[in-house]
């Protein structure tokens, strides 16, 4: 494990403050643009006055790959919000991309030559994520979104009021709630992480930043061995690494990030292929969610 002591200094460490002031769209660029209208439904539908008064001051932005040019129908988005902007991410070709082992085994050797695996091999986006994390570092609190949501209303009003109210988060999103397992993982990651695409972050707090300069050198590691994990899996790792440490910096550093990393029951995860032919609305009777991260089975307008 890297030197904590390089990044952060646990003597200085503060509980954390939180203020909703960025929303971001995270897209890959390959959307249908069915998806793209599914989201910008879900948003129009969905956001009332509380909404709308709390997004007036609020800054969205959707980040995307500068080379997979992808539009979205901004129009109500400028006008409920404080300002939309497009962010293009400069991801080199040799990372942008997203494999799953079955594919890393009918790569040629050429192709095996030309990518570069540091990040492991869902490299786009575990490459990105710590791109977009810093370049979000003037907003005290972010709040993350994919395409594949489904919004109530209230969905910004309750989670700005979650996020001044709540008494502070490193991390604050949900743990998988879908029909997937994986029985063989001791650590069980696939229910006991924070989906990280559709999710809060501290992004202005200072240790925040540094601890996210820890966790990808962390994950860097992790992808000698576990080279298919996401970027997601990686703080549950440094959780139990940590606080099984015999270091007492890492022991209190593990169960300083282990308290502010924080399920919510605002957002719900049913984001597997699995869960694709539930209905939002028979999730909404068991989870009351104003934000869910599902992909949908189809492109109507659930919600009323």
């Amino acid at each position: 494990m890297k030197d904590i002591t390089h990044y952060i200094d646990i003597e200085k460490l503060t509980a954390p403050v939180n203020n909703l002031e960025a929303i971001i769209l995270l897209s890959t660029g390959k959307e249908e643009q069915a998806l793209k209208d599914h989201f910008i439904d879900q948003v129009i539908i969905n956001t009332n006055e509380e909404d709308a008064d709390k997004a007036k001051n609020i800054d969205f932005y959707i980040y995307t790959n500068k080379n997979k040019p992808n539009k979205f129908n901004t129009t109500y988005l400028e006008k409920i919000f404080k300002s939309v902007t497009y962010k293009f991410l400069s991801v080199p070709n040799n990372k942008d991309f997203y494999f799953h082992p079955h594919q890393v085994k009918n790569l040629t050797e050429a192709q095996l030559k030309f990518y570069d695996f540091t990040h492991g091999q869902k490299s786009g986006p575990n490459y990105s994520f710590f791109r977009i994390l810093h370049d979000l570092k003037e907003y005290n609190t972010s709040l993350m979104l994919e395409s594949d949501c489904f919004l109530k209303p209230g969905w910004i009003n309750n989670t700005w009021n979650y996020t001044k109210h709540c008494n502070g988060f490193w991390v604050s999103g949900a743990k998988y709630s879908g029909a997937a397992r994986c029985d063989t993982d001791p650590l069980e990651l696939l229910t006991k992480h924070i989906n990280g695409g559709v999710c809060l972050y501290a992004t202005g707090d200072y240790h925040f930043q540094q601890f996210i300069k820890l966790m990808e050198n962390f994950l860097i590691d992790v992808m000698e061995d576990f080279p298919a994990y996401p970027y997601d899996y990686i703080i549950p790792m440094m959780i139990w690494a940590y606080v099984n440490s015999e270091d007492t910096n890492y022991y209190q550093l593990g169960r300083y990030v282990e308290k502010y990393y924080c399920f919510n029951n605002l957002i719900s995860n049913l984001s597997v292929e699995l869960d694709s032919s539930l209905d939002p609305e028979e999730i909404f009777r068991l989870y009351k969610y104003k934000i869910l991260h599902k992909k949908p089975f189809s492109y109507k307008k659930f919600t009323k």
